[in-house]
């Protein structure tokens, strides 16, 4: 099945029964418009669907099943009032980003080059995920009312200038950053219950932690004139021959 429109259309689509190992395929012009559910199925490909994939549904009660499949082209939920919830785990080359309405992970792992939350989300509901980011979480706009985090755990990737994290207003359970030299903006005081550092890491604006891990033998800057509140512990236990 080919895209052959510049604007596709659907209200839910659904790819059980479908023989033969069936490949979708889309080009990056196009992009592809989904108002109500999504239903792949593992026996098929969606390796050349580089079209973007907009969500679009403005009600609740919408389900997302990948069966494996990996989202070549970028993921946008963008309908008002929709709500969306994985049936398993949600995986994309590029980014998702967040809009419009509500989300639920239903605990499911989520990897994504990039997440962004850039409009007026109503709800984002993490649960117990693992949510693996190669490069930037971006919810600087995410207010603080609209973020359930339960106990997921957020790891983020990535390399220095690029392996960044702004957390908004929100609480978060636990971050995770993994890359080379990461840059935690904390605008405006987001609250954590575990930050860690596995290499370099740069601390900008004021944020309240349950526990901040730094790793022996890297370097850490925090931001002149921030505040970081820690309810809990520090840990940064250097030795004479790998110091922080």
């Amino acid at each position: 099945v080919t895209i052959d429109q510049i604007a596709a259309t659907c209200a839910n689509m659904d790819w059980t029964g479908a023989k033969f190992n069936p490949f979708f395929i889309g080009s990056e012009n196009n992009t592809l418009f989904i108002y109500g559910s999504l239903k792949f199925i593992s026996a098929m490909s969606i390796a050349n669907l580089q079209s973007n994939v907009n969500f679009e549904a403005t009600s609740l009660g919408k389900t997302i099943t990948s069966a494996g499949n990996l989202f070549p082209g970028y993921i946008i939920f963008e309908g008002v009032g929709g709500g969306w919830t994985l049936a398993d785990d949600f995986s994309s080359e590029v980014v998702i980003s967040f809009r419009q309405g509500s989300f639920n992970t239903a605990n499911h792992t989520i990897n994504a080059y990039g997440i962004g939350c850039t409009g007026s989300v109503e709800m984002m509901t993490l649960g117990s995920s693992t949510i693996n980011v190669g490069d930037q979480w971006t919810a600087n706009n995410l207010l603080a009312s609209s973020l359930d985090a339960g106990t997921s755990t957020i790891n983020v990737g990535g390399s220095a200038g690029f392996a960044n994290f702004w957390g908004g207003a929100g609480t978060y359970y636990n971050v995770h950053f993994t890359g080379y030299q990461p840059t935690l903006y904390n605008s405006p005081s987001p609250i954590f219950h575990t930050v860690s550092f596995l290499n370099n890491g740069e601390i900008e604006g004021s944020a309240t932690y349950d526990t901040l891990a730094f790793t022996p033998g890297y370097t850490y800057t925090i931001s002149y004139g921030s505040v970081q509140t820690i309810l809990g512990d520090i840990n940064a236990n250097a030795t004479c021959n790998s110091v922080i």
